[in-house]
């Protein structure tokens, strides 16, 4: 999360004015760099629900 922090940072409109926390979009940018692994992990959860791993 370090790495990808630091690539965001120099992104205007990322972080709110304390430069620290993330701005509504900085959240948006977050959810959509997690979602390729969270997509992952929820299809392997499924499948072992189901038993169709």
């Amino acid at each position: 999360m370090f790495a990808a922090s630091r690539r965001l940072f120099g992104t205007p409109g990322l972080f709110c004015a304390d430069g620290f926390h993330p701005s509504a979009a900085g959240y948006d940018a977050w959810a959509d760099a997690m979602w390729p692994a969270v997509r992952q992990i929820a299809a392997g959860a499924a499948a072992a629900a189901t038993g169709t791993r």
